[in-house]
């Protein structure tokens, strides 16, 4: 196995790490949200999801010299922050639904755990197009 394909599977595994230390972080944030202003903090928060999936989708491993270590750092980083952002990002809706709407949590929940697996095979799909 390559090199990047194994860099590339431990940033995902880093992710999902971080994303866990979130989420306690994430559930205390939302004890205290009025439900009033939940519509206000969704739109925010979807104006960010949207934000940084334009930006993990706007990058491409094609435009990096992969030979370079100090490029490919940077792109694992970049790409880590990317897919960071959007796992806490759909945590937040996730965590936010199920407090004002209990009955959506599951559904939610399976859409935002597709959304961000379709990320992920993109992710690779991008570095298997590469190499």
């Amino acid at each position: 196995m390559k090199l990047i394909i194994k860099e590339n599977i431990l940033k995902h595994f880093l992710v999902i790490l971080c994303s866990v230390i979130f989420y306690p972080l994430v559930t205390n944030s939302f004890k205290g949200i009025d439900g009033n202003n939940f519509g206000n903090l969704m739109t925010i928060i979807s104006i960010l999801l949207v934000t940084v999936c334009f930006a993990n989708f706007e990058f491409k491993y094609q435009s990096v010299d992969l030979d370079s270590h100090s490029l490919r750092f940077f792109s694992h980083l970049a790409t880590f922050i990317f897919l960071l952002l959007t796992a806490v990002l759909l945590i937040m809706v996730c965590v936010g639904i199920g407090i004002v709407f209990p009955s959506m949590y599951f559904l939610i929940l399976i859409l935002s755990v597709l959304l961000y697996l379709s990320i992920v095979v993109f992710d690779f799909w991008d570095i298997f197009r590469r190499i």
